[in-house]
């Protein structure tokens, strides 16, 4: 739905967007952050497009003319989702949490992974240190103690190497787990695009007042 309001006039006018329920946002011309709802904004005439969204609802698109001359006033009213199009909902947003959390989690895992895994290495500095003091030992007592020592550094090594090496592969598996879901059900480039094609929801009806 288009309106034209007032004469000609390239000056900014005052727009005031408003919801006909709490909590709603708007995305004004595919801007990445939404304003809350109501929002009063200063902008030049042209046409603007409106993406608003509230939870619970059906989100819609509509573009506006934007006319010099006279403020003017947007009001949205939003249909709830049924019971069918709510569990969608719900499900699209856990799918989006999950592939957050495989994104994040495999990153962390890869980089932190090799670091653990290499830190620590049985030729360190202190064992070859250690080794070199068990064979002056002068002492078998002094030796055994040694060797258990040696033993113990080298199997703590392992351990934590081995670990390491599991947490990158923990992490590629996840980043892999993350693309393939990216690649079957991709992110729309609204983030709540991808509800609106599951649902196939077209633009939902804009009431626009007159000037105040």
């Amino acid at each position: 739905m288009v309106l034209l309001m007032g004469d000609a006039d390239d000056r900014p006018v005052q727009v005031a967007i408003t919801a006909s329920v709490p909590d709603a946002t708007v995305l004004i011309d595919g801007a990445e952050t939404p304003l809350a709802l109501p929002a009063t904004i200063r902008r030049e005439p042209g046409p603007m497009h409106l993406r608003i969204e509230a939870d619970g609802y059906r989100p819609y698109d509509v573009t506006v003319e934007v006319s010099g001359g006279a403020p003017f006033f947007h009001r949205a009213d939003l249909d709830r989702l049924s019971a069918k199009e709510r569990q969608l909902h719900d499900s699209a947003h856990a799918l989006n949490a999950l592939k957050a959390t495989l994104f994040w989690t495999g990153l962390g895992l890869v980089s932190l992974g090799p670091i653990v895994a290499l830190v620590p290495s049985e030729d360190s500095s202190a064992q070859v240190a250690l080794y070199r003091r068990f064979q002056e030992a002068r002492s078998r007592s002094e030796a055994d103690r040694l060797y258990v020592e040696l033993a113990q550094n080298a199997a703590t090594a392992r351990t934590v190497q081995t670990v390491g090496w599991v947490m990158l592969g923990a992490g590629a598996a996840a980043v892999v787990t993350w693309a393939l879901l990216l690649w079957l059900a991709p992110e729309p480039s609204t983030k709540s695009r991808s509800l609106s094609m599951q649902l196939g929801i077209g633009p939902g009806s804009l009431t626009v007042f007159g000037s105040f």
